[in-house]
């Protein structure tokens, strides 16, 4: 059998604590709180396709999401050796991408499975000129999941898993 599926959705976050009282330090980088942050606010959606038969199965799936007013910390101009950073509204955060999984079952006690995901998520429409256009930070370009299983004797399962992620960089 073929599924088609899809969704379309709305969320928002609010500012943590941290982010909208508490300044902090790291060597000489200071980053300020910000109390007039507002919450983040997302709009998503996906669609897929799966196929579903007795001894394999697969499915493609395309995803959008754009965050209104990303929270980001944002450098600031100042005189002297030490950084300066503010928490702020930056502009919007989209992601878009694709997934894709495959399995095989050549026997009822053995599979083999694959999936990756491809994602491009950057900064638009960006009140901070420094971000615009640039990746997102921790979200990496791709990963790459691998798994094969077999039922052996005595209700045991063993199992050999290997992921692969793409670079990706904190901020």
């Amino acid at each position: 059998p073929v599924v088609v599926r899809g969704s379309i959705a709305t969320s928002h976050r609010w500012p943590t604590l941290n982010e909208l009282v508490r300044n902090f330090q790291v060597g000489n980088v200071l980053t300020l709180a910000n109390e007039a942050l507002q919450p983040e606010r997302a709009r998503t959606g996906d669609i897929a396709m799966a196929f579903d038969q007795r001894r394999w199965s697969a499915s493609v799936a395309g995803f959008w999401s754009v965050v209104d007013d990303a929270v980001a910390n944002v450098t600031l101009p100042t005189a002297g050796p030490g950084i300066t950073r503010q928490r702020q509204n930056a502009g919007e955060a989209h992601a878009t991408g694709v997934e894709f999984d495959a399995e095989v079952r050549p026997t009822s006690r053995f599979r083999v499975r694959a999936s990756a995901t491809i994602v491009n998520a950057r900064f638009r429409h960006s009140l901070e000129p420094a971000l615009e256009g640039n990746r997102l930070p921790q979200v990496p370009r791709g990963t790459l999941s691998r798994l094969a299983d077999a039922s052996l004797p005595r209700a045991i399962t063993a199992s050999l898993v290997l992921r692969t992620t793409a670079s990706q960089f904190d901020d």
